[in-house]
């Protein structure tokens, strides 16, 4: 008996509250962010994801007029100029934007605990207006058994009159 009550406070202080345990590994990171940095790196790498983009052909066609050129002349002829048939040039512009996707996981897994504890919240709300909803019913129903006694109680005595 006297080991028991020896080694209640000690069971009883040597369990820490859940709150202090994260309070005093809080200061403790605060206090070495170097190595929290690379835990973090560890435990929530960022991912990336390629995806090719589709590539956008853009042409382009320009038309341009023929020249008149001076054909070589012979000395008794006058100059005589050719014509050069019109030309079109067509530039091809290929564009393609590529995306490099990064997810932060550790966000990822902060809203995911975020999440899992409002669906909590939310079942525990369910649940109290559920029993909230079958204890109104029963309310009601004994009310109206109530009502009923009264009624007929109070018309039975009118008959009796």
């Amino acid at each position: 008996m006297k080991y028991i009550l020896l080694g209640l406070p000690i069971l009883l202080f040597g369990c820490a509250s859940r709150q202090a345990k994260i309070d005093r590994a809080s200061k403790l990171l605060r206090a070495n962010h170097i190595q929290l940095a690379s835990l973090c790196a560890e435990q929530f790498p960022i991912r990336e994801r390629f995806i090719s983009g589709k590539e956008i052909v853009k042409t382009d066609t320009f038309s341009m007029a023929g020249a008149q050129m001076p054909c070589p002349s012979l000395p008794n002829q006058a100059s005589v100029f050719v014509k050069c048939p019109d030309g079109q040039k067509v530039i091809k512009t290929v564009t393609k934007t590529d995306t490099i996707e990064r997810e932060n996981t550790a966000r990822v897994a902060h809203l995911s605990n975020r999440l899992e504890k409002e669906q909590d919240k939310r079942n525990v709300a369910e649940t109290s207006l559920d029993k909230s909803r079958k204890k109104l019913a029963i309310q009601s129903l004994i009310s109206a058994v109530l009502s009923a006694v009264i009624i007929f109680h109070a018309i039975a005595r009118w008959k009796l009159r």
